[in-house]
């Protein structure tokens, strides 16, 4: 309890929809958010699940990456041009909505950051508008170093963000691997990576069977 207040002390809260979203950026968490599937082992008649599935390990259900993430930005129209503009992040995003905070929603056009109303029906100047739009989750790297991270796993580096500065919170989750398209050593090999898992691969080291000539033996090589 606070210094000063009794147990009956009153408090009132004073919360605007900027000191909302300042507090949220301030203390929230991000999260990570993947779409389950049934996976097709699971018998319809009886709905158990394979144990021995290589896909589901047995729990009957499959989770992929959430492949495209709603975001908004909240602008505030400062003249009668018409013409709003998000922030830079979002200048890739579709547009889904724009609406005021009655709920009202107008027509409008995005082309990159900017956004066009229609001419005919303008908010009023000081008002407040919300832009609703989707933006892509899966992102295109194309070329990266990996770091050997033990038993046949490589993790991809970059794939794993920091936020600084708040409180000494710090968060690390990594991206998935959602495909990959060629692996190399430094020497030119190429390897086939056979499991993806968050930001890492595996791989099987690269074999080669040879026969000794003087015993005719076959052995199986590591290259």
């Amino acid at each position: 309890m606070g210094v000063g207040l009794g147990e009956n002390s009153p408090v009132v809260l004073t919360l605007g929809k900027s000191n909302y979203e300042a507090m949220i950026d301030r203390h929230g968490q991000w999260i990570r958010w993947r779409i389950a599937a049934k996976c097709p082992c699971t018998v319809k008649s009886t709905m158990q699940a394979d144990p021995q599935c290589p896909h589901c390990g047995g729990l009957g259900f499959t989770y992929s990456f959430q492949p495209q993430l709603t975001v908004t930005d909240t602008i505030l129209i400062s003249d009668y041009s018409g013409i709003l503009k998000v922030q830079e992040k979002y200048t890739d995003c579709v547009l889904d909505m724009v609406y005021d905070f009655s709920g009202k929603k107008y027509i409008a056009e995005k082309n990159g950051p900017f956004i066009s109303l229609d001419p005919s029906d303008l908010p009023e100047k000081g008002n407040y508008l919300y832009v609703v739009m989707t933006e892509e989750v899966g992102k295109i790297v194309d070329e990266a170093v990996c770091e050997n991270a033990g038993a046949g796993y490589f993790r991809v580096d970059g794939l794993r963000s920091r936020r600084e500065g708040i409180d000494g919170l710090y968060h690390t989750a990594p991206g998935d691997i959602i495909k990959i398209e060629k692996v190399t050593d430094a020497d030119g090999k190429v390897y086939t990576p056979d499991e993806l898992r968050l930001d890492q691969f595996h791989i099987n080291p690269l074999t080669e069977e040879r026969t000794d000539p003087e015993t005719d033996e076959t052995s199986i090589v590591t290259l």
